[in-house]
C-alpha cells in the first residue's frame, strides 16, 4: 500500500490530480446513495441528472482553474480551435454553465 501510494506520487502531478478526482467521484456517488429518499425524488423529474450535472460543472471550474496554466501551452496551435475556445472562456463557459443547471433545476420544480 505503501508502495503503491509512493508510485503515485512519483507518477507526476497529473495522475495525482486524476486519482483524486476518482476518489472525488466515488465519495460524490456514497454520499448521493445514503440521503437517498426514492418518495421525494420519483416526484422530482430529473433529480439524479441535475446532481451530477452540478458535480460535472463544478469539477469543470476547479479543474479548469488548476490547469489552465498547463493547458494554455497545449492548446495554443492553431488547429486546436475548441481547446483554445475553451481555455480563453473558461470563466464565462463555467458561469453559463451554472446558470443553464438553475435553470434546469427551477424548471424541474412543479
Amino acid at each position: 500500500m505503501l508502495l503503491g501510494f509512493i508510485l503515485v506520487i512519483a507518477a507526476g502531478h497529473f495522475y495525482v490530480a486524476l486519482i483524486v478526482l476518482l476518489l472525488n467521484i466515488g465519495i460524490f456517488k456514497e454520499i448521493i446513495s445514503l440521503k437517498r429518499n426514492y418518495e421525494k425524488e420519483n416526484k422530482i423529474p430529473l433529480f439524479s441528472f441535475i446532481n451530477w450535472y452540478f458535480f460535472t460543472v463544478g469539477v469543470f471550474f476547479f479543474y479548469g482553474k488548476l490547469f489552465s496554466s498547463k493547458l494554455s501551452r497545449v492548446v495554443w496551435d492553431p488547429a486546436n480551435q475548441f481547446g483554445y475556445f475553451i481555455v480563453s472562456y473558461h470563466n464565462i463557459l463555467s458561469f453559463m454553465l451554472w446558470i443553464v443547471g438553475f435553470l434546469i433545476f427551477v424548471l424541474s420544480l412543479k
